[in-house]
């Protein structure tokens, strides 16, 4: 798992049914999780700098362990039990791409509950793949007392392909402008990168995107096991370290995702770098850093992109509230 790329290839287990990452990974442990590489750690080291908070060389490593599932995860599926543990389900951001595990968000979640913690989250995949992992863990692990939802925000312009029998192919917008890359290291036809980053374009742009989001945020809410749903925002302002986390009230006659209390907004990137930050993601544009500020820069995971410790704490507490 070396390539910046790597991470968006999923494939589904044919013995557990999850989408997650391929069987050679099951049961190991790395110290690499695209986008987070020990190369992107040393050349943002020197862009940014002893200011940087990942500098020290005591963050050279991160260890990325999967369980039997291919999850990352510190508590042993077979030891579940009904009605024991939180299962958190989504993206990368509960998977805790660029943090060692106690910074992430369903270690956090666990310390903060008392109650042991159980991910199914994987990097990248649309609302309808987290969706379908959700319902899949309910069928293959114990019943959780609590689901924890955070699905990829549509504006991520992400949409999960089938590209062959139990191979999935996460496709982002700009997945177009490394076209020649992508095509040339997975052996992907042009043509059909072509098409499929049309096709996220359109899905975004007829706001079909959108109602997929939350068609299936809706369905996980419905389920017969209390939720709580992540949904990510952007600060319109710089405001104070872009760690404002709210929950938003309750409107009469529709208490659950659309308007409940258990919908908390968390930001990802304010709006005024939102162009900045969208070339970080590209993967090591160098000279982008310049542009932001290293307060901001800061609150992220080393990888730069994923949310930190700071507003992963702050996260971990509004969750528990929920609880």
């Amino acid at each position: 798992m070396n390539d910046s790329y790597d991470n968006f290839f999923k494939y589904k287990d044919p013995v557990s049914g999850f989408i997650t990452k391929p069987q050679s990974a099951f049961n190991r442990t790395f110290t690499e999780n695209s986008p987070d590489s020990t190369l992107r750690w040393e050349t943002t080291r020197e862009r940014l700098g002893p200011d940087w908070i990942w500098y020290d060389e005591d963050n050279r490593v991160i260890e990325y362990t999967f369980d039997k599932y291919g999850f990352r995860n510190w508590n042993n599926p077979d030891e579940l039990e009904d009605d024991n543990y939180i299962l958190l389900t989504g993206q990368s951001q509960f998977e805790g791409t660029g943090l060692p595990i106690e910074d992430t968000i369903p270690y956090l979640v666990e310390q903060e509950t008392g109650i042991k913690c159980y991910q199914v989250s994987t990097t990248g995949i649309d609302a309808q793949a987290i969706y379908y992992n959700t319902m899949n863990a309910l069928q293959v692990l114990p019943r959780p007392k609590h689901i924890v939802n955070m699905p990829t925000d549509p504006g991520s312009k992400v949409m999960t392909f089938e590209i062959e029998s139990g191979t999935y192919f996460n496709c982002f917008d700009w997945f177009g402008k490394n076209r020649e890359h992508i095509c040339n290291a997975y052996g992907i036809e042009e043509d059909y990168l072509r098409q499929c980053v049309d096709m996220v374009d359109t899905s975004f742009n007829s706001g079909y995107s959108l109602r997929q989001y939350l068609e299936y945020n809706s369905l996980i809410d419905r389920q017969p096991i209390p939720s709580t749903i992540i949904a990510f925002c952007c600060e319109p302002e710089m405001g104070s370290l872009f760690d404002k986390i709210t929950v938003e009230p309750q409107t009469h006659g529709n208490d659950r995702f659309f308007d409940g209390p258990n919908r908390i907004r968390m930001p990802l990137f304010p709006l005024s770098i939102s162009d900045d930050f969208i070339k970080l993601m590209r993967i090591n544009h160098l000279e982008d850093y310049d542009n932001i500020p290293i307060e901001w820069i800061n609150t992220r995971a080393r990888d730069c992109i994923h949310t930190g410790q700071q507003n992963n704490r702050k996260l971990a507490k509004e969750i528990t509230k929920n609880i």
